[in-house]
């Protein structure tokens, strides 16, 4: 175990600054066109937030992604690799956090 010790943060150094509680990581997107491709999809993502993790439905037609981008860092990502998506296409879940990663 690691024990951190530094000062608190001060809340108004924070303030309007996105975090995990206050927007879902999870989110279901439904592109119009194809996915891309798994293997460039795991590199962009990763670059993007080494944290995220991904699924495809068994369909092939709906991705499922945990990741602290938003939705328009998503559609930014995707959109560079070559899958068309507007916000509109993102649909985020509510929080399953159970607190037990943070403490």
């Amino acid at each position: 175990m690691t024990q951190v010790i530094a000062p608190p943060i001060a809340a108004a150094e924070h303030a309007g600054t996105p975090n995990a509680m206050e927007h879902p990581m999870e989110c279901h997107v439904i592109p119009a066109g194809p996915l891309p491709a798994p293997a460039a999809l795991e590199r962009a993502l990763r670059a993007a937030d080494p944290a995220a993790v991904y699924d495809v439905s068994p369909d092939g037609r709906q991705l499922r992604v945990s990741s602290t981008l938003d939705e328009h860092e998503l559609c930014r990502l995707l959109g560079h690799l070559g899958c068309a998506v507007t916000a509109r296409d993102i649909v985020r879940q509510p929080s399953t956090c159970c607190g037990g990663c943070s403490g």
